[in-house]
């Protein structure tokens, strides 16, 4: 049973900084310039980010030190330090968790008690393969290395997990440098905003650096691939994707094909600074409840919706290709019913005849629904999904696994043609990947 949070711990209006939260602050909070580098005037909120740490993808690319191309080739040794270095004293540095509020020096650990979240923990450890079964059991299978000498025996995750609705709000740090590759989310999209530290983000076709100024949003649809620094500490909002669905729906009438888009969300902007303010009004939720309070009452799931909301609006006016956006509705129930039977059945011969029984409709009306709604076909969405846990199994897979009895146990039985729907979907072989994983 989770314990009380000590009162007065949690204050959203009285304008002081909370322990491990420097980065987040309500919409009215005046920000304390830092130097003539500091944009946090501009509009009141957010401490826009420090000349050394700049995002790429949206303008403001960091050309005097490498390109993008340069990030993707290179971004397994990408030097976070370098950036860091660069940073003026007490500007943006990873900061401790204290009881009287965050410190600048980034040598004095932060007790499990100060983190934010801290009742709803689920995981705390400082073993590599436990931290990976287990957030990838609260997220979806993923690579997780530490990166650099030493950054093993640092290596400290915790991850804690508080619910709104079918929304969950994550505090997740890992102590150490750590290389993460998830692949593609497919069931969510997942907010992710930096409280302490820094990150490369790789996300389909853009990067950026995640920091004080700037968030990341990470669709379903796209490969990703990131790198915590050792200091790095995030608030990380999970949002399943029949919600995006619905909030799309609501908003235009419509969706894209493919949730693509530029991550990088300025925190200084003024919707990026109301995405931060409600995120931090979540954070005050939930370690404000009671013993008993289970995060699903009508206030807290209006507030969550409303941070989707903002979250959809960023989606639509930072998307690779508007003009792929398609007419729907709610998808309808045979629909959904089909995809739920595809995923739990991936290593079974799925035949349109028996998937149509399955779902309750005619052939013909499935495939109209998957085109419709789905803005695909039935054997596309498929393969999509075997490909998906595939990869997935390939991840977490052990010292003697070989990538053709795991295509084998997901339904992919022609070798040649997985292998190359694999490298179209994932950017390279899976017999790469699974090198990559026993480094």
């Amino acid at each position: 049973m989770p314990e009380d949070v000590p009162g007065g711990a949690v204050d959203a209006c009285a304008g002081r900084r909370d322990p491990g939260r420097q980065n987040l602050r309500c919409a009215h909070e005046p920000c304390s310039p830092s130097g003539p580098g500091d944009r946090g005037a501009r509009n009141g909120s957010v401490r826009a980010p420090s000349p050394g740490v700049s995002g790429i993808g949206r303008g403001s690319a960091i050309r005097s030190r490498r390109s993008l191309s340069g990030l993707r080739e290179n971004a397994r040794a990408f030097p976070l330090r370098h950036l860091c270095g660069r940073l003026r004293p007490g500007q943006n540095r990873p900061s401790a968790w204290t009881s009287d509020g965050p410190v600048d020096d980034a040598s004095s650990p932060a007790t499990d008690a100060s983190r934010p979240l801290a009742r709803y923990t689920r995981v705390a450890t400082r073993e590599v393969d436990e931290a990976r079964e287990r957030i990838g059991r609260i997220f979806c299978p993923h690579r997780l290395v530490p990166v650099g000498p030493g950054a093993a025996a640092v290596f400290d995750a915790h991850h804690h997990t508080a619910a709104f609705g079918a929304l969950t709000l994550n505090y997740v740090a890992y102590g150490a440098r750590v290389e993460i590759d998830p692949g593609c989310l497919d069931r969510f999209a997942l907010l992710q905003i930096p409280l302490a530290g820094a990150a490369l983000v790789e996300h389909g076709r853009h990067a950026a650096i995640a920091d004080a100024g700037r968030a990341t949003l990470l669709s379903p649809s796209l490969p990703t691939r990131m790198v915590w620094e050792g200091s790095c500490a995030k608030l990380i909002l999970l949002v399943p994707r029949d919600v995006l669905d619905e909030h799309l729906v609501r908003v235009l009438d419509r969706v894209p094909r493919a949730l693509g888009f530029d991550p990088a969300i300025d925190l200084a902007h003024p919707r990026g600074a109301a995405i931060a303010a409600q995120a931090r009004l979540l954070l005050h939720l939930a370690e404000g409840r009671g013993r008993n309070e289970a995060g699903d009452g009508p206030l807290e799931r209006e507030l969550a919706s409303a941070l989707v909301t903002l979250l959809v609006g960023h989606m639509l006016e930072r998307g690779d290709a508007p003009e792929a956006l398609v007419q729907r509705g709610a998808a309808p129930a045979h629909v959904r019913r089909a995809e739920e039977y595809v995923r739990a059945h991936l290593d079974a011969a799925l035949t349109l005849p028996h998937l149509a029984a399955r779902a309750g409709s005619s052939v013909r009306s499935l495939q109209e629904g998957f085109r419709r709604f789905r803005g695909s076909t039935i054997s596309d969405f498929i393969l999509a999904q075997r490909l998906d846990r595939w990869r997935g199994l390939i991840l977490g897979a052990g010292p003697e696994a070989k990538v053709g009895d795991l295509a084998l146990a997901v339904g992919l039985n022609h070798l040649g043609r997985a292998a190359a729907a694999y490298r179209e979907r994932f950017g390279e072989a899976p017999s790469r990947t699974l090198r990559r994983c026993r480094r």
